[in-house]
């Protein structure tokens, strides 16, 4: 079986309200999709989605990668694919969202084929529902109603944006938390590497008996994260460090309680099952983030998130965030949760009406 087309699109669709990366304010998604097609009509699609204050690489770069890259990949073999992938990386090094776009569509092609060892690209799902943690930012009265509207979600985890006002603010708004959600629902804090150690240390040490499952990069120095658990014992999740490691050199740390993976920013798909198998085999979470992605980008990200054995939920709320998709039907999220088959029935259903073909 060869790949015989491949083709690029664009999209742009609106936000619920708008999302602020770091200094820049996003008020629209956009990205790139790229189709593969096989000689016995199997579609791919990948999503290639840069996110303005979190991505180096912009669209137009996306979108001129991609079209260097497709005319490589018609005529390839199918159980060849990722040797071709490689040798084109060595020859011009792919942009992170490329390659996960490119990976993806790959994969999923390989999933749906019958060819011998194909299946085994991707793990078996070992879980039907993909649980969601709710992602609550902006000022502490919009935080709150989102923390309310999510117990009446039934979901079972709650992601709060911190480290952007003042610290005693946010102590108390993480007390108050708390207080409202009881131990019905786990809670989760995102610093984004805003502390030094110091207020660090002082956060930690006043949200320590508010059972937080961990803090997600809490420091500006990621090398005195080591300091941080010692003095306080908090539990970290690694983000942005990750994309400094590799699978291959990783060390477990007593520090590090969960790694926070986002395929879209580490590139590679296959890395990114490394990470899966490596934080199963030292006993860490593992949580998959997405990046403001649409139902293609993410259903892929549900469908990684199904082989994790130990489940937990998974970052996966900004779809909410999208207030139009360039699927037929959106991803139904139900009491906190997506259902997987659901999701991958409805993910091959494309709206190319939303899509301009790049020519």
């Amino acid at each position: 079986m060869k790949i015989k087309d491949c083709q690029i699109y664009t999209y742009q669709l609106p936000l619920v309200q708008p999302l602020r990366i770091g200094n820049t304010l996003v008020t629209s998604r956009t990205g790139a999709i790229i189709q593969v097609i096989t000689d016995s009509n199997l579609h791919g699609f990948g999503e290639a989605a840069p996110l303005p204050g979190l991505h180096q690489e912009n669209l137009n770069d996306v979108r001129r990668q991609l079209k260097k890259i497709t005319p490589l990949l018609i005529g390839t073999q199918i159980h060849n694919m990722f040797k071709v992938v490689d040798l084109l990386q060595m020859q011009n090094r792919w942009l992170p969202c490329v390659q996960f776009a490119v990976e993806s569509a790959l994969m999923s092609i390989a999933e749906e084929s019958n060819l011998p060892n194909q299946k085994s690209l991707l793990p078996e799902p070992v879980h039907d529902k993909i649980y969601v943690n709710v992602l609550a930012t902006g000022n502490a009265s919009t935080i709150l109603k989102k923390v309310e509207k999510s117990l009446a979600g039934n979901y079972r985890s709650i992601k709060v944006k911190v480290g952007r006002n003042l610290l005693e603010e946010e102590i108390k708004l993480v007390q108050t938390i708390r207080q409202k959600i009881g131990d019905r629902t786990t809670l989760r804090l995102d610093a984004n590497r805003a502390w030094d150690l110091q207020d660090a240390v002082t956060f930690a040490c006043s949200v320590k008996n508010l059972s937080i499952e961990y803090v997600e990069e809490p420091l500006k120095d990621p090398g005195k994260l080591p300091d941080l658990f010692e003095k306080t014992g908090l539990p970290i999740a690694l983000d942005e460090s990750l994309i400094e490691m590799s699978p291959d050199s990783f060390e477990l740390q007593e520090w590090i309680n969960t790694l926070i993976l986002k395929p879209a920013v580490i590139g590679s798909v296959r890395k990114t099952l490394q990470y899966i198998d490596l934080a199963g085999n030292l006993g860490l979470k593992a949580v998959i983030s997405d990046t403001f992605h649409t139902g293609i980008g993410l259903s892929f990200l549900l469908r990684l998130a199904s082989t994790i054995t130990k489940q937990t939920p998974m970052g996966f709320d900004t779809y909410r965030w999208l207030d139009d998709d360039i699927l037929i039907d959106k991803l139904p999220i139900k009491d906190g949760c997506f259902d997987l088959m659901t999701v991958m029935n409805l993910s091959r259903k494309v709206n190319f009406s939303k899509l301009e073909k790049v020519v």
